[in-house]
């Protein structure tokens, strides 16, 4: 699908990123700031409260909804695989709304 003239519009004053843009050469992979979507049912990551042992947990990430204000913007669950317990909340990328980011 195609950007609306809004999107453009913000991509070139620098309102929202431009996710369409060439990534450096030379990288293996490219520097993404949120798992790819591919990867939502079994995302693995360090745990920071381990640290400095290097503790890997499975996740899980469910896309749900901040009701906190009348914006509903979109949120990722990290559901510990483990445990079945919530261990954080980011920003959906993929929400057509917030992209990602957060109000609150």
């Amino acid at each position: 699908m195609g950007k609306s003239f809004i999107e453009r519009v913000a991509q070139k004053l620098r309102i929202i990123p431009d996710l369409s843009r060439p990534h450096s050469k030379g990288a293996e992979q490219t520097l993404r700031k949120y798992p790819a979507i591919e990867d939502w049912d079994d995302h693995r990551e360090l745990d920071a409260q381990q640290w400095p042992k290097r503790v890997v947990r499975n996740y899980s990430l469910v896309p749900t909804t901040c009701f906190n204000c009348e914006s509903a913007c979109g949120m990722l669950a990290y559901v510990d695989k483990e445990t079945g317990r919530v261990r954080k909340f980011e920003g959906n990328p993929a929400h057509p709304a917030s992209r990602g980011r957060n109000c609150a």
